[in-house]
C-alpha cells in the first residue's frame, strides 16, 4: 500500500517539476528577462551558468545528509526553497529597485534553483528505489516521464501567453490581454511558487521505512577536494559577473582539476577517463540555449520574450518524441549510438540556428531539445562502463561534469559581446548577430571534435570487468 502511495507521489512531483519547466529549467526565460533589463549577452548567460555551477552542490548535500531519515526533510527543504526564491524573485522584478539589483536577484534565484532541484531529483530517486518494487516502478516512470513532457508543454504554453499575450500553432489561436514587461515575468515566477510549494508538501507525505543501521557521514577530509572544486566554480562565476573573463576561466580550470583529484580512483580506469572527457565535451552543448534565445531578435525582429514560450514548447515536445525513438535505438544497437545521435542533434541544431531565417529558426530549439537527451545517454554509457561497485560513484561524476563546463555559456556570451563591441561583421549581418553566429560555430566545432573523439576512442559497447 505504501509502495502504491509513493509511486503516485513520485509521478505527481515529477509532473509538477515539468509544469514549472519555463522557470526551473534555467536558460531561455532568464536570458530573455535579463535582455529586457538591458544586460549584455555575457550577463544574460550567467543564470544558466549559475544553475550548472550550483548543481555541483548535490554531492556536498549527499555527504552532509547521508541517512535515510534525511530524505524527506531534504526533499521538503529543496522544493520549499525553490518556492520561496521564485516568490521573492517575482516581488523583486516589480519592486522599485535598479535593474542591476533585479539582474543579481535573477542570477541568485537561478543558482539556488541549481542547488535545490538537482538535489531533489537525486534524493527522490533514492526514495523511489528504497520504497517501491521494480515491477511496479515502470508504471511510475511511465506516468512521470511519459506525461511529464505534456505538463512541460502546458507550462510553456502558459508562459507564452503570459510573456507575449498570444499563442498561435496551426488552428490553435489563443490570446489574452498582454501584460507589460517586466510585470509579465513577475507573474510567471509568482505562479511557479505555489507549484513548488505543493511539491514540497507532497514530499513530506512519502512513507519511508527507516533501516536499523544508518550510514554515518564520512570525514570532511575525504571530500575537501570536492568542496574546494565546488567553491572554485562559484568563484569563477563571481569573476564572470565582474566581466573578468580570464580570471573566471582560470578558476574554471582549477575547479575541473580538483574534481579530477577527487575522482582519481575512477579516472585511473582508461575507459572511464575517456567517457568522462567525452561527456565534458558534449555537455558544452547544454550551455548555448541562452545565446540562441538572444539571437532570435536578429532573426525574428522582435524581443526574445515574444517567442520564449514557443522555444520552450518546441524544446520539450521534440525531447518527448525523440525519447521514444532513442530508446528503441538503444535496444537495437549499442550504448554509444545514443550518445552519437544526441550529440549530432546538438550540432544540427546549431547549424540550423546559423542558417535558418524567419520563424523556421524556432525549429532549432526543438532539435536542441532532442539533443539534450545526451544527458541521459552519456550517463547510461558510464553506467555500462563502471564496475557494479563503482556505478553510484560514476553517476555522481557525471552529475558534477556540468559544473566545470557550465561557465562556457558565459564564455559564449562574452564572445558575442566582444565581436559586437569591436564592430566585427560578416555573412551580411551586423556585429551583434554575427557575434552570436561565431559562438554557435565555436560550440558546434567543440561538439564535432567530441564526435570524432567518440568514434575514434569510445567502443560501441563497453566491456566491464568485475
Amino acid at each position: 500500500m505504501h509502495s502504491d502511495k509513493n509511486l503516485k507521489l513520485f509521478a505527481t512531483i515529477v509532473a509538477l517539476q515539468y509544469l514549472s519547466a519555463p522557470v526551473i529549467y534555467v536558460g531561455i526565460t532568464q536570458a530573455s528577462l535579463l535582455k529586457h533589463l538591458d544586460a549584455n549577452a555575457t550577463v544574460a548567460n550567467l543564470p544558466g551558468s549559475s544553475f550548472f555551477v550550483m548543481a555541483t552542490l548535490v554531492a556536498l548535500v549527499a555527504w552532509a545528509f547521508p541517512k535515510v531519515r534525511h530524505l524527506k526533510p531534504t526533499l521538503t527543504a529543496c522544493y520549499g526553497l525553490a518556492a520561496i526564491t521564485s516568490g521573492l524573485t517575482a516581488a523583486a522584478i516589480v519592486s522599485p529597485v535598479s535593474d542591476q539589483i533585479k539582474i543579481i536577484v535573477v542570477i541568485l534565484q537561478s543558482g539556488i534553483t541549481g542547488a535545490t532541484i538537482p538535489t531533489a531529483i537525486a534524493f527522490i530517486w533514492e526514495v523511489l528505489g528504497r520504497t517501491t518494487n521494480e515491477a511496479k516502478r515502470g508504471v511510475a516512470l511511465g506516468l512521470a516521464y511519459g506525461a511529464g513532457p505534456i505538463f512541460a508543454a502546458v507550462g510553456s504554453l502558459v508562459s507564452q501567453l503570459i510573456l507575449a499575450g498570444h499563442f498561435e500553432l496551426g488552428p490553435l489561436n489563443l490570446s489574452v490581454e498582454p501584460i507589460e514587461a517586466p510585470a509579465n515575468y513577475s507573474l510567471l515566477f509568482a505562479l511557479i511558487a505555489p507549484v513548488m510549494g505543493l511539491a514540497s508538501f507532497l514530499s513530506s507525505r512519502f512513507d519511508i521505512e527507516l533501516p536499523d543501521d544508518e550510514p554515518e557521514r564520512r570525514p570532511f577530509r575525504e571530500i575537501i577536494d570536492l568542496a574546494l572544486g565546488v567553491a572554485a566554480g562559484i568563484v569563477a562565476m563571481v569573476f564572470a559577473l565582474q566581466k573578468l573573463m580570464p580570471i573566471s576561466i582560470c578558476f574554471m580550470f582549477v575547479s575541473t582539476a580538483l574534481f579530477v583529484v577527487h575522482f582519481r580512483d575512477l579516472l585511473s580506469i582508461r575507459l572511464v577517463r575517456l567517457v568522462a572527457i567525452m561527456t565534458l565535451i558534449f555537455y558544452v552543448g547544454n550551455t548555448i540555449p541562452s545565446n540562441m534565445s538572444l539571437y532570435s531578435k536578429a532573426v525574428l525582429g522582435v524581443d526574445p520574450m515574444e517567442y520564449a514560450g514557443y522555444q520552450n514548447l518546441l524544446r520539450f515536445a521534440f525531447k518527448a518524441l525523440a525519447g521514444a525513438g532513442l530508446g528503441w535505438l538503444l535496444v537495437k544497437t549499442n550504448p554509444r549510438s545514443g550518445v552519437l545521435v544526441t550529440a549530432s542533434l546538438y550540432v544540427f541544431a546549431l547549424l540550423w540556428a546559423m542558417f535558418a531565417t524567419g520563424k523556421s529558426y524556432l525549429l532549432a530549439f526543438g532539435i536542441f531539445g532532442a539533443g539534450e537527451l545526451v544527458g541521459v545517454y552519456a550517463p547510461n554509457y558510464m553506467l555500462s562502463a563502471c564496475r557494479q561497485s563503482k556505478m553510484k560513484r560514476g553517476q555522481v561524476l557525471m552529475n558534477l561534469a556540468m559544473g566545470p563546463v557550465g561557465q562556457m555559456g558565459v564564455v559564449f556570451g562574452w564572445i558575442a559581446d566582444t565581436v559586437h563591441e569591436k564592430g566585427i561583421t560578416g555573412w551580411g549581418q551586423e556585429s551583434q548577430a554575427f557575434g552570436f553566429k561565431i559562438s554557435f560555430a565555436l560550440c558546434a566545432g567543440i561538439l564535432i571534435a567530441g564526435l570524432l573523439f567518440t568514434v575514434l576512442w569510445i567502443p560501441r559497447k563497453p566491456e566491464r570487468k568485475e
